[in-house]
């Protein structure tokens, strides 16, 4: 906190200034708001703005300037704050932030949020977890989702619907690069009927085992949550909602805990900022293998 006292004894009448770097260190920090630009240097101009020693002797004209444009600042920072709280809610400790993958039509953001809507509410309505899936607030300009999911059990299932889809991702990343190879084989070899039957079968196959690593991983999620795995029909709910997630996240969506968490809390969901999260282990064996002479 800036500090000025009156200099006794002094024929000038001059003003002690103490405490004033932190505010002048604190200003350079917001040089780039455009708001407070003008003020800024109006600031500048003053020998307080550029003075290094601890505490400095200036005429009381100049302190009252330095202080106007001082409170100035202060003003436009607090209301500037104060719009921003009003404009975006405030974030729920039960909320995911959803981030939506690239989209070029209507269609598809249309499809994609019909996706993780059902994915969500068919899922986490369960009497037994008794969560929400309500829109809390979205940013269209980064296609961000907030939603709110009513409570921790929510919180933590979906995680865990999250976790096994990341798993099914980097599955459905291993199919897709051996399918496209094949793909480019058959292209090159177009008169091989019997890499044609293979493909399609090799397609059923990979489909199949999705499939199971989906039902597999509904029931062991179902288990972690101490909810009952003899209601087929919800099962299969779960099994399509981790499909669906997966599918997602393949087309470059994002699931987050809320920002609000505390920092020594269980990590819920995945860190998607963490590349190698979202590459499959074949994935990376190949990446780190040695290029082969053509």
């Amino acid at each position: 906190m800036v500090e000025a006292d009156p200099v006794l004894n002094s024929g000038n009448n001059l003003i002690r200034v103490s405490n004033y770097k932190e505010a002048m260190e604190a200003l350079i920090e917001l040089e780039f708001l455009d708001f407070i630009s003008y003020d800024n240097n109006n600031l500048k101009s003053l020998y307080i703005y550029s003075a290094r020693t601890k505490t400095i002797l200036i005429e009381p004209t100049d302190y009252d300037l330095f202080k106007q444009i001082l409170d100035g600042i202060i003003l436009r920072c607090t209301t500037a704050i104060s719009v921003i709280d009003k404009i975006i809610p405030t974030q729920n400790e039960f909320s995911v932030s959803i981030k939506l993958p690239p989209v070029n039509t209507l269609s598809e953001l249309s499809e994609i949020t019909k996706d993780i809507s059902n994915a969500l509410e068919q899922t986490l309505l369960h009497p037994k977890i008794a969560g929400r899936v309500e829109l809390q607030n979205f940013d269209s300009g980064s296609n961000w989702f907030e939603v709110l999911l009513g409570n921790k059990e929510a919180l933590v299932f979906l995680g865990g619907l999250v976790w096994s889809a990341l798993e099914l991702h980097k599955k459905m990343i291993e199919n897709s690069t051996l399918k496209q190879r094949l793909e480019s084989l058959k292209i090159k070899n177009n008169t091989l009927k019997t890499l044609e039957e293979t493909l399609s079968k090799l397609t059923d196959s990979l489909e199949q085992e999705l499939s199971e690593q989906c039902q597999n991983n509904a029931l062991k999620i179902l288990k972690e949550n101490n909810i009952s795995t003899t209601d087929n029909e919800y099962n299969m709910k779960v099994a399509h909602s981790i499909k669906m997630i997966a599918q997602l996240i393949f087309k470059g969506a994002e699931f987050h805990q809320p920002s609000i968490a505390k920092s020594n809390s269980k990590q819920i969901f995945p860190n998607f900022k963490d590349l190698n999260l979202l590459k499959s282990p074949a994935m990376q064996l190949e990446q780190n293998l040695p290029d082969q002479e053509s």
